[in-house]
């Protein structure tokens, strides 16, 4: 009946084709999640994200000396050094956590500009804000587990 009526090709009804309706926004059939995603995987989230976490590292928060003191309860072999290596060595870790947030916060930032060609300023001056806290806070933790290392391996100086 379409050859008739003037369409060459006759329509396939065999499947439904509800979901192949091209209404000019590809976006509608989006789930909440890669919103959520979206939203989360931001530049600017990202940046912010990694800002706070390599702040935290340098300033040292009660949460992180919670942990380190758990870590100190905890072990069998605590001695009284083994309190301040754990929070070194948390901080050290938040350090790290921190510089590879603002690294991936970059390159969110920089495949965005690509995508979108608009500047990231924001995005990519705070993730270079918390590369370098992340920075002094690694080269502190790790100059602080150096200095206790030694201070172990010498011991008391008995007489």
């Amino acid at each position: 009946m379409s050859e008739v009526l003037g369409d060459a090709e006759p329509q396939d009804d065999t499947f439904d084709d509800s979901y192949d309706q091209d209404d000019g926004d590809t976006n509608d059939h989006r789930s909440s999640v890669n919103d959520l995603l979206d939203t989360v995987g931001s530049p600017a989230s990202l940046a912010i994200t990694a800002l706070v976490v390599s702040t935290m590292s340098l300033v040292g928060l009660l949460s992180s000396y919670s942990l380190a003191s758990a870590l100190t309860v905890s072990s069998s072999n605590s001695g009284p050094l083994f309190g301040e290596r754990a929070n070194a060595g948390i901080q050290l870790g938040l350090g790290i956590l921190g510089a590879i947030l603002a690294l991936v916060a970059h390159w969110a930032a920089v495949k965005a500009e690509d995508l979108d060609s608009a500047p990231q300023r924001g995005p990519r001056a705070m993730a270079g804000a918390a590369l370098l806290l992340s920075a002094v806070s690694i080269a502190q933790s790790v100059a602080a587990l150096i200095i206790m290392v030694g201070a172990h391996v010498a011991g008391p100086q008995i007489g």
